[in-house]
């Protein structure tokens, strides 16, 4: 989660599309969250929603919220979809990131709904390239330790 973050802070100003760069701590929240389950998410968004809070230096509440959700709905349909498909987890992270920035302008609005809709469409589409990418790493270290129910 702290190499996220860094990654996401440190993302070079010649890769922004319009200004925007990826929301990887939500990537990583809703990867978990397919890879782990609904509680893991929940908890993966937890610290997701401090971590982006505390770089955004603004309202917490909002990213915490949309966070925790983000990682918990990618759990809970972790058994509804085959999740070893790549295409899934691209799916899956374009979703939850469009749900949670939603959501997020909702409790917070923007000053400019213009610049919100582009910025979105871009933190959209790095989550949908970016998702898969993310996966692979995660359901590797994922299948190290299996749920207590699994063993």
């Amino acid at each position: 989660m702290v190499v996220a973050a860094a990654l996401q802070e440190a993302w070079p100003q010649y890769a922004f599309i319009w200004d925007t760069k990826p929301e990887l701590l939500l990537v990583l929240a809703a990867n978990i969250g397919l890879a782990r389950g609904a509680a893991q998410g929940l908890a993966a968004g937890f610290f997701a929603g401090l971590f982006s809070a505390s770089l955004a230096g603004s309202g917490m509440g909002s990213y915490l919220l949309t966070r925790m959700l983000a990682g918990y709905v990618a759990g809970v349909l972790r058994r509804r979809l085959f999740t070893e498909r790549l295409r899934v987890a691209a799916f899956v992270c374009a979703g939850t990131t469009l749900t949670a920035e939603v959501l997020r302008m909702i409790m917070a609005p923007p000053l400019d709904a213009l610049q919100w809709v582009r910025s979105l469409s871009v933190v959209v589409l790095f989550s949908f390239v970016l998702g898969p990418l993310v996966y692979f790493p995660v359901r590797a270290i994922a299948r190290q330790w299996p749920h207590r129910a699994e063993e």
